[in-house]
């Protein structure tokens, strides 16, 4: 690939904008084109179900293999931060028969935009694939393992980084796609998800409607802790460290064994509990340095550490955060089985593996403290866990409990989402048993997370969580009626007519041509932009918009539509004229536009 064109456009029923890209090209190394093959490899090493793609190896193979081609690149790029969902829309395809059964597709595609994601990283991962392709129809597995390691170390670990997305953004706009919202990017990881006064803001899975004050003392441990502690909250005794020296005297006052953790970082990061003597103490704090130089001191409370997740008070998911453990057969040693889980995420693409099973110091010690060795002989069922706590850095096993919390813990977590004034909240539990009430088991809240991880491919059980999620902020399909008028002066008079009437009815209606827009008051309104493609997309912006009227005059919207969806389209005449000359244009010429606009309708 070689090119990807500038300008973008909406297409019928597709709510994500595709922009035209030329020069794609496939090599195929046999015509007899072995789609079992394929579609397993896809599954082991992608987890990607090509069962929903279509197969056809007799008339059309070559449409099957470039539709396979699109599913995995919008892998590729969603696990890269860029929401690219849609598999497009390919154009002609040119083949081109070599020598012993070879042949190479040469195709142009529509292919996803998203607002300021570099070309040129696009075309990184298009390319890429393009090679992964070819490995898996070549059948070189030990290449294609090569190439996926070198392509991910050298280009997609760093197309992740730039972005910087998180773990919730895309799952989120990809739940919102399926569900026929759109969506669009205005900066880093901060979208707007529907249209005009239906549309909401999402910082990852933060929400326009989250409190800032709110945010802010959840974001300093020791702070939230002091607020849920003067509202007669459960949480555990601690003390704020400003000093190395008075390390003991903090220990000593809340009570042995206790937990150091930074006050201002996220994912357990330069967290150690159960800390019993001064010695490791001072370990624990040199090490929370590391990520921190604000700090605090807890006192270790015994449990399992649960994720409870809401969004509008409404529960998304309640899970068991376990570290990272294996689970026995009755005749595997532990080591045995570290080595087997290991072995089994190397077969997958690296970008999908998870984090090594460890064999380290602290791995040894933590099973120690099981009564266990790297030697120990796991009895079926069994679980040794690696870890004391999860950190998200080194992954994790989150049990799903969603079912089985007990309704005074959801509660519990609904009185703090209130009380910190956040929509969309995460709070973590340490519980003996969360399926008993808070109340009873000496329950404790550790942190409060104003942007809990909602989904991620460490909890595949999760996937349901992120169509909740939108739909409990975005309202239907999130989008407002969009009237479309074609025609010359008439043409703008009826629509003048429309909108006065939708006004007297008090909804917040725009009227736009190819030269003015008029707000609801009938007042002017000036953009900066010029063209009536860029101008609508401003306007769908807008939240106090609830009804939009499109007056179009010229035939400026041929090459782009600025929605994917229309309510309603009148016909008044066909006067349509050039843009740039004014002149009338041919009438098989409007009459094949009024067409592929009637094709928006909803």
């Amino acid at each position: 690939m070689k090119k990807i064109k500038n300008n973008y456009s909406y297409f019928p029923k597709i709510n994500q904008p595709l922009i035209l890209s030329r020069n794609f090209s496939i090599v195929i190394p046999d015509k007899d084109i072995d789609f079992h093959y394929i579609d397993k490899l896809f599954l082991d090493v992608f987890d990607l179900d090509c069962n929903k793609l279509s197969y056809d190896n007799k008339s059309k193979p070559f449409y099957s293999i470039i539709e396979r081609y699109f599913y995995l690149a919008n892998l590729i790029h969603s696990y890269s931060g860029i929401p690219s969902f849609s598999i497009g829309k390919t154009l002609h395809i040119n083949i081109i028969e070599n020598f012993k059964d070879k042949y190479k597709i040469k195709f142009d595609s529509y292919i996803p935009y998203i607002q300021d994601i570099n070309n040129e990283i696009r075309i990184n991962i298009y390319t890429g694939c393009m090679f992964i392709i070819q490995y898996i129809l070549s059948k070189d597995e030990k290449k294609l393992y090569i190439y996926l390691e070198n392509f991910f170390q050298s280009s997609i670990k760093k197309i992740r980084k730039m972005n910087n997305q998180g773990d919730s953004t895309v799952p989120i706009l990809k739940a919102a796609f399926d569900r026929g919202v759109p969506f669009v990017r205005l900066f880093d990881k901060t979208y707007q998800l529907g249209w005009g006064c239906k549309g909401t803001l999402i910082h990852g899975s933060t929400i326009e409607s989250d409190a800032l004050i709110g945010s802010q003392i959840a974001h300093n441990k020791f702070k939230a802790a002091r607020l849920l502690k003067s509202v007669g909250l459960p949480v555990a005794n601690s003390c704020l460290i400003t000093d190395e020296t008075k390390l003991n005297d903090c220990a000593e006052k809340i009570g042995w064994p206790v937990v150091v953790k930074p006050i201002d970082r996220d994912r357990s990061e330069g967290v150690t509990t159960r800390i019993t003597d001064f010695g490791s103490l001072k370990g624990a704090y040199q090490f929370a340095k590391k990520y921190s130089g604000n700090m605090m001191l807890e006192k270790h409370i015994e449990g399992d550490i649960y994720r409870i997740a809401l969004i509008n008070n409404e529960l998304l998911f309640a899970a068991r955060r376990l570290p990272k453990k294996v689970v026995g057969d009755g005749s595997k040693s532990i080591g045995q089985l570290i080595d087997k889980e290991n072995h089994i995420q190397k077969k997958k693409a690296p970008w999908l593996r998870l984090k090594p099973f460890p064999k380290d110091n602290e791995a040894s010690q933590c099973l120690v403290n099981q009564g266990y060795t790297f030697n120990t002989i796991l009895g079926k069922g069994k679980s040794a866990f690696l870890r004391e706590i999860q950190r998200v850095e080194e992954g994790g096993t989150p049990e799903d409990l969603t079912k089985n919390i007990h309704p005074d813990n959801v509660e519990l977590a609904r009185k703090i989402s209130n009380i910190f004034r956040l929509k969309s909240i995460g709070i973590d539990l340490i519980s003996q048993d969360i399926t008993k009430p808070w109340h009873v088991n000496g329950a404790k809240i550790l942190e409060v997370n104003y942007t809990p991880s909602i989904e991620n491919h460490y909890q595949p059980w999760r996937t349901e969580d992120t169509k909740v999620f939108v739909s409990n902020i975005i309202p239907d399909d999130g989008r407002i009626p969009v009237s479309v008028y074609v025609g010359g002066k008439l043409a703008w008079s009826q629509a003048w007519k429309h909108f006065i009437e939708l006004n007297n009815e008090n909804k917040n209606t725009f009227i736009i041509n190819h030269e003015v827009i008029y707000d609801s008051q009938k007042n002017k309104i000036i953009l900066e932009s010029n063209s009536l493609f860029d101008r609508c997309q401003s306007l769908l912006k807008d939240p106090v918009l609830e009804y939009l009227i499109i007056v179009i005059q010229t035939d400026e919207l041929v090459d782009s539509m600025p929605f994917d969806k229309v309510s309603e389209v009148v016909i008044v005449d066909k006067k349509l004229v050039d843009r740039l000359s004014h002149k009338p244009i041919p009438k098989a010429s409007a009459e094949k536009f009024i067409h592929y606009l009637k094709s928006f309708l909803t």
